[in-house]
């Protein structure tokens, strides 16, 4: 793992260390609250982010080449990115920032092409998206106002009303095919609560879940028994919170250290089963395991600016790197905690609570 303090140290997609990693800047400016990847029809692994001044960029995600760039509505922060499946098969890129949210149109043969725009009266924090049909995607945009927002992600229009009714912006979202055997919407919100809901009719489907680590600004989902799902959030108090099935916490906090998490992801280390990487404002990622709540080896220091996002990057053989967003740029790295580990579950990485500036 990386771990210089200035980004004029580390390596650059030109410039490679022997590890294999690489330091994506470009027209990136200020913290990278938004990173993602995803994996186009023809096999190109792509990493996505988003930056403080409204620009998102698309990368080669093996060579780091720069494939193109452009710039939000509002040229603000960039709150969060999510990968969507589109007709096609395609995939598209979906943003959030102050004046709502934005479909981008990934395009192998040609640069990314803006979509459909879904508006927002106060902004959008957060992103989901789940596919409930072979034509149908909904989107979710979780608010500053404590409300989320359902969307046909085809046809722009919205579904049903608003739900939510969060004390305060809903910072992170996460859309699950099945939890209990329906389809699932999880989100966190600065009131520091985790409600989940049925995708398809808005119904909460749980008790409202208390965070013990404050103000929720990441979700994942983590497997640790078969049939068994944990939700797990990340706070701005630097704990991560789980709980099982019926709601229950699935262990004690665990207490990762100093600083505010922003982003936590779930991989499947073949030595050792379900993990937890976190990231934040520290600039370190720790490694935790899923199960038991125990830390897997050191905590890795990332970049002396802090970890803003992070996402891991599948790769040819079940290999991943991680993809970390901080200031001026995104850091691609190996996992340090295992030598082949493999991609378990998706991840909602959304930004923190600072003002758009």
């Amino acid at each position: 793992m990386l771990s210089p303090s200035t980004l004029d140290d580390q390596p650059s997609a030109e410039r490679p260390q022997a590890d294999g990693s690489l330091l994506l800047t470009g027209p990136l400016r200020g913290p990278v609250w938004a990173v993602t990847t995803a994996v186009s029809p023809a096999g190109q692994v792509v990493i996505a982010a988003g930056d403080s001044k409204g620009t998102v960029t698309w990368w080669d995600a093996v060579s780091g080449e720069l494939l193109c760039d452009a710039r939000t509505r509002d040229k603000s922060v960039v709150r969060s990115i999510i990968t969507v499946v589109l007709p096609g098969p395609r995939i598209g890129f979906v943003t959030a920032t102050s004046l709502g949210a934005q479909l981008w149109e990934w395009d192998e043969d040609g640069p990314v092409r803006p979509g459909r725009t879904f508006l927002s009266k106060s902004g959008v924090w957060s992103v989901a998206a789940l596919r409930v049909s072979e034509s149908r995607t909904l989107l979710f945009t979780g608010e500053d106002d404590g409300q989320i927002h359902r969307w046909d992600l085809t046809t722009g229009e919205p579904v049903g009303e608003p739900f939510g009714d969060f004390e305060g912006a809903v910072r992170a979202m996460i859309a699950v095919a099945q939890i209990d055997g329906e389809p699932t919407l999880l989100a966190g919100g600065d009131d520091g609560t985790v409600r989940r809901f049925h995708a398809e009719t808005s119904r909460q489907t749980a008790p409202t879940l208390p965070s013990v680590g404050g103000a929720v600004w990441a979700l994942t989902v983590a497997e640790p028994v078969a049939g068994a799902t944990n939700v797990v959030s990340a706070g701005n108090n630097g704990v991560l919170t789980r709980w099982d099935e019926s709601g229950a916490l699935a262990g004690p906090p665990i207490v990762v250290g100093p600083g505010s998490l922003s982003s936590v992801v779930t991989v499947d280390l073949r030595d050792r089963g379900p993990a937890l990487i976190c990231g934040g404002t520290d600039g370190r990622l720790s490694c935790w395991d899923a199960r038991t709540g125990e830390p897997v080896g050191r905590p890795e220091p990332a970049s002396g600016r802090g970890v803003f996002s992070l996402a891991a990057v599948p790769l040819a053989d079940d290999h991943l790197k991680l993809a970390a967003g901080t200031d001026g740029g995104v850091i691609v790295a190996p996992m340090a905690w295992t030598s082949q580990p493999r991609l378990s579950a998706p991840a909602q990485v959304d930004s923190t609570r600072g003002p758009d500036r």
